[in-house]
């Protein structure tokens, strides 16, 4: 089919006379704009986020941006506009996609890679970039709306922007991942609603526009909204229809579920950014939770059995003669969020049916997968601005369960529909042999019904954006109903981002760069509902002393990066003996080398033998291992000073977890010999 336009923005390269600048590094922040475009249609939101990328440094370079998307959205179109021309990306298995980004750069191709590096959390890379140019990208992702109230009368779309601190080790390499403490952005924000009426949360939407501090979601409500069937054409050819329903009614079902509740540390911090815009001071995220919990305990039934637990580094049931009073004896917020231990020790006391979580969502320490396989159906309610639907809202979609998102400081409608939510029968999805031909699933309250049929006729599609946005949709919808094969090969063909494939592009027309491109890593504004703005409505200071309190650095994460296996203590730095070989050489820490360096930040300057971003004992370290024998002859036979052959192979220990790294190994020792490398990383005891 032919490709759909891009969205239109007003002068996107306006900005780029006047690049902000990132206040740690001092480099120009590529990103100069953003313009979001959603339309709604028949209970489907499609969302297209269009970024302008300027390089304004000397230097080639890697853009990458990793951002949080909603758990259930389907990434379905990538575009590019380079000048005049347009590129669209395609699908690729995962590995193939990333292999065929990273010759692209070896060859000094621009490229640009969408991918899913977790369930709800993407990452962009453009690169290269050349100097004095300029690229806009334009991602677009579809996803089912979600039921806002229990009439169904009122739906709504997050579209999240950043993420703060989150709690415990993230999976994700430092290069890959979530960032915040970035410079203000703004997004220019256009809205078209085919049916109904749609107001944006904190702001007016005036004729559809906005333009907003990408420092808050952006939540958007949708009342007068009806049940239309909606149309696509599957890569296939056949016809796909998708109707996004409310369900009837309520299911008779008496509940038997755990209730677990989040009290760590950052459910202390304030909900909703709108009070202390408005000056006045807001509801922590605890205190919300706490009245969804006493709206839901008004609405529960005789035979209904609800043990209720609350967890911060432990879990603890909350002992009472009735749910209510249990509600009343919550305690407040404190320590960290062990999420994945609480789930466990609560499915070990009880063989519930259901688990209501409801929490922030900010917590790497859960195994999904590991948790998922124990049976039990979780149904999650996020609470405040700052929440992730990453691993909790995973756990919820593979379990069978939903996921609910308390906009604002309401958060009672949110309790009450992830309650209902727990009366329903549980929905299993039966195994597909061949191609899907029609499925039933629940998502955020609202029923999704899907048929494939045969085309009549060739004819194109009415609404070419709304046909590929409904097939994508339908296609991922069809997904953990195949085996991995079929699975890989449905969403190859339908363009999508997941677990499986990612999208990419090359731009073989456009002319090559020489070397490596210097990575740059864009980090999403900190959140509004941090700790300045309630400190500046509370204690009302005078604009000096805001200025210099947002001039501060954002707090520091609360993750903690593994040291690599086997790392050896710190060596003497005794003159060594040139002739000495074996793993236990007596050069100094080259093991923290590869820890302390930048491999990204000017990746040509170290191919130049530049040390300069060392501690000087480092240098001198790097420089007395390039004196080896094993080393000299490596670096003759290649052309390449010793002590960047050294540097070279100190990057391949970090290559498993650092791109930058693994970039540089390639490029330097690409060409060598690998009983030659082996020999020199054996000497320096690498």
């Amino acid at each position: 089919m032919p490709p759909e336009p891009l969205p239109a923005l007003a002068d996107p390269l306006a900005a780029y006379a006047q690049p902000a600048i990132n206040r740690q590094t001092r480099q120009p922040v590529p990103l100069t704009g953003t313009a979001i475009t959603v339309r709604i249609a028949g209970g489907l939101a499609i969302v297209a986020t269009e970024r302008c990328l300027h390089n304004a440094e000397a230097a080639s370079l890697e853009v990458t941006l990793t951002l949080p998307v909603p758990v259930h959205a389907t990434l379905l179109r990538l575009a590019v506009r380079i000048g005049e021309r347009v590129l669209t990306g395609r699908a690729q298995r995962r590995d193939q996609a990333r292999a065929t980004y990273e010759d692209a750069l070896d060859r000094g191709q621009t490229a640009v890679l969408h991918e899913e590096v977790l369930r709800g959390v993407h990452m962009l890379s453009v690169g290269h970039v050349p100097p004095g140019e300029s690229v806009v990208v334009t991602s677009t992702w579809a996803m089912p709306l979600a039921l806002a109230d229990r009439t169904g009368r009122v739906t709504l779309l997050r579209i999240p922007t950043t993420v703060g601190d989150v709690y415990g080790r993230s999976p994700l390499a430092d290069s890959d991942d979530l960032r915040h403490g970035g410079p203000v952005q703004e997004v220019d924000l256009t809205v078209r609603c085919d049916q109904g009426q749609v107001a944006l949360a904190g702001h007016p939407l005036v004729d559809g526009r906005a333009r907003l501090r990408l420092d808050a979601p952006i939540d958007l409500r949708i009342t007068g909204w009806s049940a239309t069937p909606l149309h696509g054409r599957a890569a296939d050819g056949r016809s796909v229809r998708l109707e996004i329903t409310v369900p009837d009614h309520d299911a008779p079902e008496a509940l038997d579920a755990a209730v677990l509740v989040d009290h760590s540390g950052s459910m202390a911090d304030t909900a909703s950014s709108q009070p202390a815009r408005s000056g006045r001071g807001g509801l922590s995220k605890h205190a919300v939770l706490v009245q969804g919990l006493r709206a839901a305990a008004a609405a529960l039934r005789d035979g209904d059995r609800l043990d209720l637990w609350e967890f911060d580094d432990d879990a603890e049931p909350v002992e009472a003669e009735s749910f209510r009073a249990a509600v009343a004896r919550l305690s407040g917020p404190r320590g960290g969020t062990e999420i994945g231990a609480a789930l466990a020790q609560v499915l070990q006391a009880r063989a519930t049916r259901d688990v209501l979580l409801v929490t922030d969502g900010k917590s790497h320490a859960l195994e999904v997968q590991a948790l998922a396989r124990r049976g039990r159906r979780v149904q999650v309610v996020l609470i405040g601005e700052d929440s992730l639907e990453a691993q909790v809202g995973h756990l919820a979609a593979l379990t069978g369960g939903q996921i609910f998102i308390a906009s604002g400081e309401a958060s009672g409608e949110a309790v009450r529909l992830a309650v209902r939510a727990m009366r329903q029968p549980h929905l299993t999805a039966p195994a597909s042999e061949g191609a899907p031909t029609q499925l039933e699933t629940v998502l955020g309250g609202l029923h999704l019904a899907v048929r494939w049929s045969e085309a009549e006729g060739a004819a194109e599609m009415p609404d070419p954006e709304l046909s590929r946005a409904v097939a994508a949709v339908a296609a991922a919808l069809a997904l953990p109903r195949l085996d991995h094969d079929a699975a890989a090969a449905l969403a190859e063909a339908e363009g999508i981002v997941g677990h499986l494939t990612s999208l990419v592009l090359v731009d073989a027309a456009g002319a090559a760069q020489e070397g490596i491109p210097a990575q740059r890593q864009l980090a999403g504004m900190t959140p509004a509902t941090a700790a300045l703005p309630m400190l500046e409505a509370a204690m009302d200071l005078p604009p000096p002393v805001r200025a210099l309190l947002r001039a501060a650095p954002p707090r520091p994460s609360r993750r903690t990066r593994p040291q690599p296996a086997g790392t050896p203590p710190t060596a003497s730095m005794a003159p060594p003996n040139p002739e000495e070989a074996g793993p236990r050489s007596p050069v100094g820490d080259l093991h923290r080398v590869g820890r302390v360096l930048d491999w990204s930040a000017d990746p040509e300057a170290l191919r130049r033998g530049e040390l300069a971003a060392l501690p000087p004992v480092l240098q001198a370290a790097v420089r007395q291992a390039s004196q080896f024998a094993a080393v000299l002859t490596l670096a003759q036979a290649l052309g390449t000073p010793p002590e960047v052959i050294v540097l070279a192979l100190i990057a391949g220990l970090e290559a498993g977890t650092n791109r930058g790294a693994q970039r540089f190994a390639r490029a330097v020792l690409g060409k060598a010999e690998p009983a030659a490398v082996a020999g020199a990383r054996g000497v320096l005891g690498l």
